[in-house]
């Protein structure tokens, strides 16, 4: 008897391959926080009905608003944005959406018009619940419109910010029926926003979320509440960074950058930079830590100032590479500032001292220590190293 071979292949998926990592998200349970950090304006938070937790936000009820709208956010490269919006209408009469009424739901990307994506309309007292798969029905006019729930609405490749916008649409002007159905229609086509004929009326909105499938979500420092680095209302998506995202502290910060009580934070890489005269600078301080995993980079490209890092008071820093770049020669307006023998530094790669750039490791009383395991390279003048009484470990 001949041999029988059999060959089993195994098909493994990634589970990660697909995995959407919140950007932006709003339940309406209270304020703009860590959790819920997207911004909006107008809508009315209620707890008339919810999907999850007790809120969630109206629009369309007679005299209220008929609008919601959410900041603009920063999606530029990432990868597979994706919206979602849950929605809802009350069950009952009255409560429910009636005859020419209905809600748009719009995109505004790159600062451009906003753009349909999708729309709902109503019936004679029609509802539906937060876990109906189409929600919404036909009306008596002849377009209809049916949305899915939750609407999901992939952001083009390529887009840099993005704007949401929902609104209820409803019209009933015009001589008869069918004069009422077109400007109704115009209305949904046009995302013409109006209030419905009731007090007890409204489409209900809840769980907006904006996700994306990128593992490194860069984190741009806004310093808009405060200096504290691990306070995550201070970072453009209210997310504090980790080991797998890069920093960005540049001239639209409200605020310096501060390390500070003892505290550990890392992230990938770093880049300081300005072309203005707003300079925020990066501090480490009080015997806290920064690990940064990646690359440095101090770049002042123009304007008045000094964009720097500087590292106090029995503090930790490391990072791989660290260059500096100032906008002239000897102008000392990109530097790292390491000036107390107590601070532990090291730089686990290069150190590239360019044009504008300044080491900075004196002090009167004191002295810079510094840990250095690849090249030093100074490209500027030899009076942008400031090094007196100081120490460079060459370890590499």
């Amino acid at each position: 008897m001949k041999p029988i071979f059999v060959i089993i292949i195994l098909f493994f998926a990634n589970e990660n391959a697909f995995t959407q990592t919140t950007l932006f998200y709003q339940g309406f349970e209270g304020s703009i926080s860590c959790s819920e950090n997207w911004g909006y304006v107008g809508g009315v938070v209620n707890s008339q009905t919810s999907r999850t937790g007790l809120n969630s936000a109206r629009v369309g009820r007679l005299a209220e608003s008929n609008s919601i709208t959410f900041s603009t956010v920063n999606v530029a490269g990432l990868s597979n944005v994706q919206l979602q919006v849950y929605h809802s209408v009350r069950s009952g009469s009255g409560p429910a959406m009636d005859t020419r009424e209905g809600a748009d739901i719009l995109v505004s990307i790159n600062g451009g018009i906003y753009v349909i994506v999708g729309s709902v309309g109503g019936s004679a007292d029609n509802s539906w619940t937060w876990a109906n798969s189409l929600g919404g029905t036909t009306n008596s006019c002849p377009q209809t419109y049916t949305m899915p729930n939750p609407l999901l609405y992939n952001v083009p490749i390529g887009a840099n910010t993005i704007s949401i916008k929902i609104i209820s649409v409803a019209n009933q002007s015009g001589a008869n029926a069918t004069a009422k159905c077109v400007n109704f229609q115009n209305d949904m086509a046009n995302g013409t926003a109006g209030n419905y004929d009731r007090n007890d009326e409204g489409f209900f909105v809840d769980d907006v979320k904006l996700t994306t499938t990128s593992t490194a979500i860069p984190r741009i420092w806004t310093g808009a509440v405060s200096t504290d680095w691990f306070n995550c209302m201070n970072w453009n998506n209210n997310k504090i960074p980790n080991s797998l995202t890069d920093v960005t502290i540049d001239q639209s910060a409200l605020n310096d950058c501060i390390v500070d009580l003892g505290g550990n934070a890392t992230c990938r890489n770093i880049t300081i930079a300005s072309n203005n005269g707003n300079t925020p600078d990066l501090i480490v301080k009080n015997v806290s830590t920064l690990n940064t995993i990646g690359n440095l980079f101090i770049n002042k490209s123009a304007g008045s100032g000094i964009s720097k890092a500087e590292i106090l008071s029995g503090s930790t820093f490391t990072c791989n590479n660290l260059t500096l770049n100032g906008s002239g020669a000897g102008l000392g307006n990109a530097s790292f500032i390491n000036e107390y023998n107590i601070n532990s530094v090291t730089f686990n790669g290069d150190f590239n001292l360019n044009s504008g750039g300044e080491l900075d490791m004196t002090k009167s009383g004191d002295y810079g220590i510094l840990n250095l395991k690849g090249n030093y390279n100074n490209n500027s003048l030899e009076t942008d190293f400031k090094q007196t009484n100081s120490f460079v470990n060459l370890i590499g």
